[in-house]
């Protein structure tokens, strides 16, 4: 394989790693078509081909490439015998594929040629990202945050909410996990909302040895005794304090806070879309398209390859449209395959009285069961077709130990009010091995434009500061967002809600990724691997 080394400049801080989109131009001047795939850090460069290429760019042809700084990209062709990688360190690039397959960067004029006498792919003007860019600066009218709760001590203590006016009635205070010692849980909260931390769940009142009141800024709030505490956790907990407050914070955009286990893991390896502006497209070809509507249940069923289109519905956080994902036969046969199966949904927490990781909560008061990938033939090409959208491998779209990077495909349904409140879908519970996107296939229209049902992303730099950003777009589309940044922390923006639904009924599906396998072979403690 040929490495092209382009400008080794100096490293790059954390505030450019996680800075603004770049279009880069990509002239091929080589007698065949060329492939352009991205290159996630720590994957082979000999190994993208088990992967869609991010673009086909024809002999002759200049595209812009939507990037990030330092990100990494493989150019394949059955023209030439080797590859050539390359790597984004500036955004004065405009790179030039020769007659001879080797890349070039014909300069940082040239770059602004291109972006003055060019249009990228999706068409994109210089009034729509200065226009998206312009939203981005504007405030949100949601006030809701993340927070962190650690457990400092060698006590296992149970954790409540306490509602608004009930600080002196236990009976209406909301159970919410255990804490083991040295453990951690996430939640979405409010400035002023009150936790208590007590010893027995059964008497919170009476063996409270913690209270606290979120403060809108502050994300973590630990129950510390000095004498008690794990020597180790007790250091980590003050390296992320420095580390948020003296180096992530100051130079991240928008000042966000680091959220994220601790330490960090470094940027995702998994393909996130490069969204730089509200309208942007992208075109993502499959081999797992639509299928023969008659043959949804037989071991015959036969996809055929299709386009489909991916269009940015939002910038911070990333929520993109993608229509027609589905056809109306194929999104009736998800609902036929587990209407029968679904029963009360349930939260992340710990319940006292068990070891089940789940709880009923009247936050998430729909029903759900999970559909896996070998149900029947139908459902392996759905997972592959999700996993074209998302660009991962497709071998990897499934949960299986070792290499699974998905969970099973979830089936959900509401009505009669039920809802799903606020919420994020990464967690942070003493492991780096979170969500990394979500992607939902409606499987129903709304009833009329006023049924419900519809996500909602409050915190979503739209435009519209009080609302956010609300779809439903109606049966075959779908909906994918990322709970991740591009530098490794999650993202409090991707909070979403459902909606309640109050006429008709509403399905969803839905897929969870993870970055990069779904399975931890090795225990984390205190940021290492035991």
């Amino acid at each position: 394989m040929r490495v092209i080394p382009i400008l080794a400049l100096a490293a790059l801080s954390a505030s450019a790693v996680a800075s603004e989109s770049l279009r880069v131009p990509l002239t091929n001047r080589f007698a065949a078509a060329v492939d352009v795939y991205y290159l996630p850090d720590g994957v082979d460069a000999s190994e993208p081909a088990n992967e869609p290429p991010l673009m086909t760019l024809k002999s002759g042809e200049t595209s812009g490439l939507s990037t990030f700084l330092k990100h990494a990209f493989l150019l394949r062709t059955a023209g030439a015998a080797k590859d050539v990688t390359f790597e984004v360190l500036h955004d004065g690039h405009a790179f030039e594929i020769t007659p001879d397959f080797t890349l070039v960067d014909v300069s940082a004029q040239e770059a602004a040629k291109f972006d003055a006498d060019n249009t990228c792919d999706d068409d994109a003007s210089a009034s729509a990202v200065e226009k998206t860019r312009a939203l981005l600066k504007q405030p949100t009218f949601s006030q809701a945050q993340a927070v962190k709760f650690r457990n400092l001590s060698n006590k296992r203590i149970f954790q409540f909410y306490i509602p608004e006016g009930n600080a002196f009635a236990p009976e209406r205070w909301a159970y919410q996990t255990l804490l083991e010692p040295n453990a951690e849980s996430t939640t979405n909260s409010y400035d002023g909302h009150v936790f208590l931390f007590a010893t027995d769940p059964e008497n919170p009142a009476g063996t409270e040895v913690y209270r606290v009141a979120v403060e809108l800024g502050r994300v973590i709030y630990a129950y510390l005794e000095e004498g008690t505490a794990d020597p180790e956790a007790l250091k980590m907990h003050y390296e992320e304090l420095a580390f948020d407050e003296k180096e992530y914070q100051p130079a991240s955009p928008q000042n966000r806070p680091w959220i994220a286990y601790y330490p960090p893991r470094g940027k995702p390896k998994s393909f996130m879309y490069p969204t730089e502006y509200i309208g942007q497209t992208f075109d993502v070809q499959t081999e797992w398209g639509h299928t023969n509507a008659t043959a949804l249940e037989s071991a015959n069923v036969v996809a055929r390859r299709q386009t489909f289109t991916l269009e940015v519905l939002s910038v911070v956080p990333k929520v993109l449209l993608i229509k027609n994902l589905f056809t109306t036969q194929e999104a009736e046969h998800i609902v036929n395959l587990g209407k029968s199966k679904v029963v009360r949904s349930t939260v992340a927490g710990r319940d006292p009285a068990s070891s089940n990781h789940g709880m009923a909560s009247d936050t998430r008061t729909s029903k759900n069961t999970w559909i896996s990938r070998p149900t029947n033939a139908f459902t392996e090409i759905v997972y592959k077709r999700a996993a074209d959208v998302l660009r991962v491998d497709p071998e990897r779209m499934h949960h299986a130990y070792p290499n699974g990077m998905a969970e099973n495909m979830q089936l959900v349904s509401y009505e009669n009010n039920q809802a799903y409140a606020p919420h994020h879908d990464w967690g942070v519970q003493n492991s780096p091995h979170t969500r990394f996107s979500t992607l939902l296939f409606y499987l129903t229209d709304q009833a009329d434009p006023e049924a419900g049902g519809e996500t909602c992303f409050p915190k979503a730099r739209v435009g519209n500061p009080r609302e956010g950003l609300c779809v439903h777009p109606g049966r075959g589309n779908a909906v994918l967002f990322y709970s991740q940044l591009e530098d490794g922390n999650v993202d409090d923006f991707s909070l979403h809600e459902a909606r309640p639904v109050v006429r008709g009924k509403k399905w969803l599906s839905n897929f969870w990724t993870h970055d990069y396998v779904f399975w931890n072979e090795k225990k984390i403690k205190n940021g290492k691997e035991v």
